[in-house]
């Protein structure tokens, strides 16, 4: 019933559409920044721990939707070096960044200058990087990093 009191007030402007606790509603989509300590996983943890909740690692496709994303890491950590993973990757083909297993290649970018740059080799999957002002770095897939979840809006899945 409270679901249904939910999205009657989201469709008719009453109130804001609600994600699930602790996950930030934009447009369409609800993001969850994980960045606890205990959040600093791999990309291939990330890819898990996105889908244990029934999500994936973010896909940026817009401008609009990049900058929030980085006012919203700018508010969390404002001050530090942390990097957090998105979807975007080159593991299978070199230099040819795809958002995750999918076909579809990453066409508008905000690299940081001269990024991506395989910086020690290997360096093949997507994160926003605090150090440059949240633009996008290619690193080591391996290594452990915060991450950020995209799902659909529930409110827009249901009556969508």
């Amino acid at each position: 019933m409270l679901r249904a009191i939910l999205i009657s007030s989201c469709l008719f402007g009453l109130a804001l559409c609600v994600c699930q606790n602790d996950w930030v509603r934009y447009e369409n989509s609800c993001y969850y920044f994980a960045d606890l300590p205990s959040n600093r996983v791999t990309w291939h943890q990330a890819l898990q721990e996105c889908s244990w909740n029934e999500s994936r690692l973010v896909i940026i496709e817009t401008k609009a939707e990049n900058d929030f994303i980085k006012r919203h890491l700018a508010q969390l950590h404002p001050q530090s070096e942390d990097q957090y993973w998105t979807f975007g990757n080159d593991i299978h083909f070199e230099a040819s960044w795809n958002w995750g297993e999918t076909p579809f290649k990453i066409t508008t970018t905000f690299w940081y200058p001269g990024e991506p740059n395989q910086n020690g080799g290997e360096e093949d999957c997507l994160s926003f990087y605090t150090r440059y002002n949240f633009a996008w770095n290619d690193e080591h897939c391996d290594r452990p990093e915060y991450y950020i979840c995209e799902t659909e809006d529930p409110v827009n899945s249901i009556i969508g």
